[in-house]
């Protein structure tokens, strides 16, 4: 209660700031979010909707189940949620869940490494290519696959190793399979840009209220990297897409960026919680989440050793969205998805 009233009495106190921040988190949401993850998030949707992922299952069943000791299904799913963008692997994992497909278990122990932001999105926030040499958005996103990868390994370990899978599976591919793949992904879609809406409120607060600058004064302090640059990490790990404003040259700069992209967030972190629910342990989810960002920094600390070695990378060249982009296609697609999610519910009524 004494939450929600500081938050109405904060947000009459900064009204200005506050309109600011929310037109500029939607524009985030119409020029990266939803242009980056919908397709991704739509295929994803598809690929188990038609049961393609079980089949998909089968052809890395021997790595699957030796190596990670993961059920071939579930191995298919990590693939797909490590390049469509969080949260579709919880989402994913949830599906089956409800259907009955894994145990409590699995979902449990496997939603803390089917967790990327896939290489749309963060492709589509960094510089794709600097220089004719190897794009800094995609050496981000190897690090973070990197870091899942050895998260699945080490999940595996204390397990046993899965059975193979011998009855035969019929994919299935029709128009109802693909509206209740649209349907999904656009349910996921606008609860994600809703909460980074929401969040902007939160972030207006912090910053307005001297908040952050402590914070980052804080930081500053203890690591080398400059107010602004601390200022910035700390509104990424409140809302990823703020990571737009975190600039510097330096390999410790660009290699916190991976760090950060590796965690999501607190933002992408409640939505994770929101779709799992009670069947989550959330406490060994963040150490797993700790554990693959901490793997993300030195992995990509190696990789920029090996290509950015002789180069001076800018991440400053970090933008949400380039001059002069209509946000007519996102409007639309959002439009849309309101309408197939009503038009759902009057059915299902």
């Amino acid at each position: 209660m004494l939450f929600v009233l500081f938050t109405v009495i904060a947000g009459i106190m900064y009204y200005d700031s506050l309109v600011s921040e929310i037109s500029f988190s939607v524009q985030k949401c119409l020029g990266t979010v939803v242009p980056s993850l919908y397709g991704s998030m739509i295929i994803a949707c598809l690929v188990t909707e038609s049961r393609l992922h079980v089949v998909l299952g089968k052809i890395f069943s021997v790595p699957a189940r030796f190596i990670f000791r993961m059920p071939p299904e579930i191995f298919s799913v990590f693939l797909i949620s490590n390049i469509s963008g969080y949260p579709t692997g919880t989402k994913l994992l949830k599906d089956m869940l409800n259907k009955g497909e894994i145990s409590e278990s699995d979902f449990d122990r496997y939603c803390s490494c089917c967790f990327s932001a896939g290489p749309a999105f963060v492709t589509g926030t960094a510089a794709s290519f600097m220089s004719g040499s190897v794009g800094l958005g995609t050496l981000i996103f190897l690090s973070n696959l990197c870091a899942n990868f050895l998260a699945a390994f080490i999940i595996g370990r204390k397990s046993p190793v899965p059975p193979r899978r011998t009855q035969k599976v019929k994919c299935t591919a029709n128009c109802s399979v693909i509206l209740r793949a649209v349907d999904s992904a656009s349910h996921g879609m606008l609860q994600m840009c809703s909460v980074i809406v929401a969040f902007s409120v939160f972030k207006t607060i912090i910053v307005e209220s001297g908040a952050a600058g402590l914070i980052a004064s804080l930081i500053s302090g203890m690591t080398g990297l400059s107010e602004s640059q601390s200022r910035a990490a700390v509104l990424s790990f409140i809302e990823i897409t703020n990571i737009s404003e975190l600039n510097g040259s330096s390999a410790a700069v660009t290699s916190l960026m991976a760090a950060l992209f590796s965690t999501g967030g607190i933002c992408v972190i409640m939505q994770i919680f929101s779709i799992a629910n009670e069947h989550l342990n959330r406490i060994n989810f963040l150490k797993m989440r700790l554990f693959s960002a901490c793997g993300s920094f030195f992995i990509f600390r190696m990789l920029y050793g090996i290509f950015f070695r002789n180069a001076a990378v800018s991440a400053s060249s970090f933008c949400i969205h380039p001059p002069g982009q209509s946000f007519l296609p996102s409007i639309l697609i959002i439009m849309m998805s309101i309408m197939l999610i009503s038009t759902d519910r009057c059915k299902k009524t």
